[in-house]
């Protein structure tokens, strides 16, 4: 990219932007299809809105795309924030409309 303005392309749905965190691709050490999470939370950041994010995180739960433990009874931490993500002036990020960021705690169960 010539300039972080230049990748900002359309504006994605949560829904779409939860199946790419939880796609095998978008993890850094293994396919969240080998191991089961204990935890997760979720932050939504910037402008969505809170019917969108709940349809959206019902949709992961439904579809199974992520499986959490049985013996844990809240495995899934939801947090809306509506302040729009911040840029540096000289920085490589671009500046977007909406991102989600992933903590997970998962551990093989075999």
């Amino acid at each position: 990219w010539k300039s972080s303005e230049a990748c900002v392309g359309p504006t994605r749905t949560a829904s779409q932007m939860l199946k790419e965190l939880f796609a095998p691709y978008s993890m850094l050490l293994r396919s969240p299809k080998l191991e089961n999470y204990m935890a997760s939370s979720l932050i939504f950041r910037g402008s969505f809105k809170q019917e969108e994010v709940n349809t959206a995180v019902h949709g992961i739960k439904k579809a199974k795309v992520v499986q959490f433990i049985d013996f844990v009874p809240k495995e899934l931490r939801v947090e809306v924030d509506f302040t729009l993500p911040k840029v540096l002036p000289s920085g490589e990020l671009a500046l977007v409309n909406r991102t989600i960021c992933m903590l997970g705690n998962n551990f093989a169960v075999r």
